[in-house]
């Protein structure tokens, strides 16, 4: 099992955000361990189990990664909602990762997406969207800007797919292999980069 974080165990109010067609639950900054075991089993159990192997100090920012990653691939495949309306949503949840916006953004604007998730492990990972920014800030600095970092690429591709590929029944290629270069590095490049400076941090 991935250990789960301990800190102070200081009094944190329950906090609930309410939306018209779904509640958001926010939970208390001590709140981590089911997005390390059953939340994140729930999404990928082959991930889930390959992490246990990992150096301890590696476990955290690697899952944390990865969920959020997974949280704004779900917002991406959201075909019940327009493109424009996904591609701002991605924006404001880069925003969100990345300090610049509010929490009760992020809250609000998953809250749409909820309901229209097939998978029920989809929808709580949605929901537990704002416990995985509580998780972000308890990281070790460095992590959590190497997190921050990978992710506003990984949006970024997303949102670029989006705009590019608007119409799943249309075959297109990229322009060029510029195009084709950035492609490969944000739907993949990127999070080899962000392994290997987890990797040259944490292990030596």
């Amino acid at each position: 099992m991935i250990p789960a974080i301990h800190h102070n165990h200081a009094a944190v109010p329950n906090l609930q955000c309410w939306h018209s067609r779904c509640r958001l639950q926010i939970m208390n900054a001590h709140s981590t361990r089911p997005l390390q075991t059953t939340i994140l089993r729930s999404v990928s159990r082959s991930f889930y189990l390959s992490i246990r192997f990992l150096p301890a100090q590696l476990r955290e920012p690697v899952a944390l990664a990865y969920l959020l990653a997974r949280a704004t691939d779900s917002v991406a495949d959201t075909t019940g909602i327009s493109n424009v309306v996904r591609i701002e949503t991605l924006k404001m949840l880069s925003d969100g990762i990345g300090g610049k916006a509010s929490r009760d953004v992020v809250v609000n604007l998953t809250a749409s997406f909820v309901p229209l998730q097939a998978n029920g492990s989809e929808r709580q990972l949605l929901e537990s969207l704002p416990t995985c920014l509580n998780w972000l800030d308890q990281l070790e600095q460095a992590d959590h800007s190497d997190i921050r970092a990978v992710l506003d690429k990984i949006t970024r591709g997303q949102v670029l797919d989006l705009q590019r590929f608007d119409n799943p029944q249309e075959i297109r290629a990229l322009s060029t292999a510029a195009d084709l270069d950035e492609y490969t590095y944000l739907v993949a490049g990127c999070v080899g980069e962000f392994w290997t400076r987890l990797c040259f941090r944490h292990v030596r």
